[in-house]
């Protein structure tokens, strides 16, 4: 009996992409790839989001943010365009990456909105949760309406008792089913009714 000896090519293990961080400011953090693919792009990740924005444009190409925060990277995009082309020339030579300034530099008429986490939540009974930030704010807000928009992920927080289910996941209120608020634009619409207090505390 004859045994043919065959030869098993293994392809070459790929090497992971470099990434570097260019810039952080409040909590979020601008990253670039050295091996990404066009269009320029850079990738930014805020508490459990991630999402990869076109530099040009400043659109969302893959995953997701909260408005409040993609607003504001848009806006610091927008102002540092330049660098965030030159760097991505500097990627694709391997050479490195300069940091870029954060949007400190933001007058207070420009930033339109804070950002903050939710630090302590509490039911109060039906759809009522007390809700402490991080910005030393706090109040009790009724979310009936949000109850009665419906909807697939909404649905199962109409029980009472599931909905008393909620808790913190990086500064978010989140419930066992995976519906979760956006904690920034939950504090400015607390703030726009009038339901935010200052901590005695």
């Amino acid at each position: 009996m004859w045994l043919r000896a065959v030869t098993i090519l293994i392809p070459a293990q790929r090497r992971p992409a470099l990434m570097t961080a260019i810039s952080v400011f409040f909590g979020i953090t601008i990253r670039m790839f050295f091996s990404g693919d066009p269009p320029p792009h850079f990738h930014v990740a805020y508490q459990r989001h991630r999402a990869v924005i076109v530099t040009e444009t400043g659109a969302i190409i893959a995953g997701v943010l909260p408005p409040a925060v993609h607003r504001l990277v848009r806006e610091w995009a927008d102002r540092h365009r330049t660098e965030l082309l030159d760097n991505w020339q500097r990627a694709r030579a391997r050479r490195g990456l300069q940091r870029i300034p954060g949007a400190g530099g933001m007058n207070a008429q420009e930033q339109m909105f804070e950002l903050v986490d939710v630090v302590r939540v509490e039911p109060h009974g039906g759809y009522r949760l007390a809700l402490a930030f991080s910005d030393g704010t706090e109040g009790e807000r009724d979310f009936a309406d949000l109850i009665a928009e419906g909807g697939e992920m909404v649905e199962p927080l109409r029980d009472p008792a599931f909905f008393a289910r909620v808790f913190l996941d990086d500064g978010i209120l989140t419930w066992p089913n995976g519906f979760d608020l956006d904690s920034i634009a939950l504090h400015m619409g607390m703030k726009e009714r009038g339901l935010l207090r200052r901590s005695a505390a």
